[in-house]
């Protein structure tokens, strides 16, 4: 098992009721309830238990199998009542009870592939964040350089097709799966761009994309202005030779931008955390009895005191709230922007008999100060809203800029956080 804090931010929605497999042994469940999938094609529950459960769980169970029987005989449509997908559908719909949604979730052997890839920073597809907002799969922004930007693809776009099937009732996984392919095909978008009614059909030739953990540039007035893109295996190794080049060319205050950032490894947000906090906690892990422990810096920080603001807002999740948590309870940092999504629970992946798994969550994060993450986030020093239509910045789009033009820009938070950090 691997404690793992990230997030496929905001939108992996889940549905119905059990979990088949070696989780029902731990349940008691036995082959009293075989019969029904016997009928589906799929013979007796694995791990089941050759005992008699217990009356409590067989009375618990009952509805479930006598809604099983029903489906399988008498669904209209017999080839809708797939045995695998009830099953995954069940398993979705038990964690979704739980109210840890878009963090302890249920991972197909497909979303375990492109979960893997996604941590590993390298994909093919069309480069293009993604998020499930009000049941629709709208764009946050397309990736610099990628082919989502230059065929078009603008931040706030609704997604209402891809190639011809709605999207509508898709979950955010779903939807990833069917955009990303193997480079050199071609996926055909249909969208709605902001502030428009009308249909787009926008044809996007995939290609492999890389995704930098992190980027940077130097801004005047001596800022850094550092975007740190999701807490990847690759984050603190990208950041050190940044932070050295930046200090190599003058750098006195540092911007740091986690806005869109889904989260990453633990082990990740330790190490970068510990370059710009020289001492004290950077979270405290809380487990299901309540017992608590604390993980500290690793010391030698490369930016311990230089002037510091962090932009976040609703994007910012998981390990990314634990970077900007420790830094505002430590008083390193001045926070810019909007709360945080509120996805601080430690997750351990349970790999399952069909190469299925579980990210569960077993324990919860906590700021320095105490703060419980999950389902609150972390509110910003100065709360800054972005108008829906902007996109966010990034290093590469302001580089080079003067004063004035960075800010007149219409990235609010991006504009607060820059002033801020110099002192105005």
């Amino acid at each position: 098992m691997t404690n793992r804090v990230y997030q496929a931010v905001v939108g992996v929605i889940v549905v119905a009721l059990l979990m088949l497999g070696s989780c029902v042994a731990g349940m008691g469940v036995t082959v009293a309830a075989a019969p029904a999938l016997a009928r589906a094609g799929i013979g007796a529950p694995l791990g089941v238990s050759s005992g008699a459960p217990s009356p409590e769980v067989a009375r618990i169970f009952r509805p479930f199998w006598e809604a099983w029987n029903l489906v399988t005989e008498h669904y209209v449509d017999p080839a809708a009542a797939d045995p695998q997908r009830m099953t995954y559908g069940a398993i979705r719909g038990m964690l979704d009870t739980l109210g840890d949604v878009g963090h302890t979730r249920f991972l197909s052997p497909e979303d375990r592939k492109l979960e893997e890839t996604s941590l590993a920073g390298q994909f093919a597809g069309i480069g293009a964040e993604v998020d499930k907002r009000d049941d629709r799969i709208v764009v946050v922004a397309p990736l610099e350089g990628s082919p989502a930007e230059a065929a078009g693809i603008v931040a706030g776009d609704v997604i209402v097709k891809i190639d011809g099937e709605p999207t509508e009732g898709m979950s955010l996984t779903e939807a990833v799966t069917k955009v990303r392919g193997e480079p050199g095909t071609k996926v055909t978008l249909t969208v709605i761009h902001p502030n428009q009614t009308e249909l787009s059909d926008i044809t996007i030739t995939r290609q492999e994309i890389q995704i930098p953990a992190a980027s940077w540039t130097m801004l005047p007035g001596n800022v850094a202005y550092i975007r740190l893109n999701q807490f990847s295996a690759n984050l603190h190794d990208e950041l050190v030779p940044f932070l050295k080049a930046a200090q190599q060319q003058g750098a006195e205050r540092y911007l740091v931008d986690v806005r869109n950032n889904p989260g990453g490894l633990v082990d990740q947000v330790v190490a970068v955390t510990s370059e710009f906090l020289p001492e004290g906690i950077v979270f405290i892990q809380q487990s299901r009895s309540g017992a608590r422990q604390e993980f500290r810096v690793t010391g030698n920080a490369l930016v311990p005191s230089a002037p510091m603001v962090v932009l976040t807002n609703e994007g910012s999740a998981s390990a990314a709230e634990i970077f900007a948590g420790a830094l505002k309870d430590q008083g390193r940092a001045t926070l810019v922007g909007e709360t945080t999504f509120g996805t601080g629970t430690v997750l351990n992946t349970y790999n399952l008999s069909d190469g299925s798994a579980l990210l569960l969550g077993v324990a919860e994060w906590l700021t320095p100060s105490g703060h419980l993450i999950k389902g609150n986030g972390v509110e910003p020093d100065v709360k800054v809203a972005l108008p829906a239509e902007v996109q966010p910045v990034s290093p590469s789009r302001v580089k080079g800029q003067s004063q004035a033009q960075l800010e007149a820009l219409p990235d609010t938070q991006f504009v607060e956080g820059y002033k801020r950090v110099l002192g105005k």
